[in-house]
């Protein structure tokens, strides 16, 4: 399965009305921005906790670097981050993130602007 592409939202100095997506069986990936000011939003509806996984791609010293899990209780919301490139970004350079199940999640991917 092709992942969903989520473009980064970007705070500005009135504020940001994010807009959340829906949690997909996809799962979702973004652009990394080099300077660490991206950040993921996670809101949980669902009664029960869910995790969202962030995957890295960096080996130190032979070993595989591992993976962020944030669990989200049920009702509440979490922000991640930041993501530093050398651990998590992919290949590509994007980020990919994964939920342990997609009821009742949404998500939001938040960029603070350059200094």
């Amino acid at each position: 399965m092709a992942r969903v592409e989520a473009a980064p939202q970007t705070v500005v100095a009135a504020g940001l009305e994010a807009t959340l997506a829906a949690a997909t069986a996809d799962n979702f990936e973004f652009t990394n921005s080099v300077d660490q000011r991206t950040w993921i939003w996670v809101d949980n509806g669902d009664a029960a906790p869910h995790d969202l996984t962030v995957i890295t791609n960096e080996t130190r010293d032979g070993n595989a670097v591992a993976d962020r899990v944030v669990t989200v209780p049920a009702g509440e919301h979490r922000l991640v981050g930041p993501f530093p490139a050398g651990i998590y970004n992919q290949a590509d350079g994007t980020v990919q993130a994964d939920f342990s199940d997609h009821t009742g999640m949404t998500y939001a991917v938040i960029s603070l602007p350059a200094r």
